[in-house]
């Protein structure tokens, strides 16, 4: 799957030199503000960056790294993930707060999305935000994604969106 390119952005999977600007955004509570779990320990970290690894290994799709494109600072990450417990693949994007407010998660899930669903043979793609996270939700809302539970694994606020795809 590789690459992809937007106006802004550059899409890669991740390579070990990701790790520790990886961690550091794993671990900062603003922005783990909004995701179920909190901010994230070395450990926590370490082991799901190694899980990002291995599913472009195993899967040929995962997550990637966001980059910019004009000096390719690390961004954040958005992908798909298969995430325990749920059908299909996950969309899920994390982005540093310094990019916050510009469109950046826009446009990084509507490329990874379109990119996926043009390569690979994704039936059933999910995502999860809190309802709180509006601007997250605005952006499942606007790929066309459906809120299809409110209080997702019993917790208060948490939807899981379906992008309806067919089969």
């Amino acid at each position: 799957m590789g690459k992809i390119q937007t106006e802004r952005l550059l899409l890669e999977p991740f390579v070990n030199v990701d790790f520790e600007a990886f961690s550091a955004l794993r671990s900062d509570p603003t922005v783990m503000l909004h995701m179920v779990g909190g901010p994230t320990t070395g450990q926590e970290a370490q082991e799901l960056f190694d899980a990002y690894l291995a599913a472009w290994q195993s899967q040929g799709l995962g997550m990637w790294a966001v980059r910019d494109r004009e000096n390719l600072d690390y961004v954040g990450e958005c992908g798909f993930w298969n995430r325990e417990g749920e059908v299909g693949l996950t969309i899920r994007y994390l982005l540093h707060k310094k990019y916050w407010g510009r469109g950046l998660a826009g446009e990084a899930v509507n490329a990874a999305v379109r990119h996926g669903l043009e390569r690979a043979d994704i039936r059933h793609l999910s995502a999860l935000a809190l309802r709180d996270n509006t601007r997250s939700c605005s952006i499942l809302e606007r790929l066309g994604m459906n809120v299809v539970e409110e209080n997702h694994q019993g917790v208060e606020g948490f939807r899981r969106y379906v992008l309806p795809l067919n089969e």
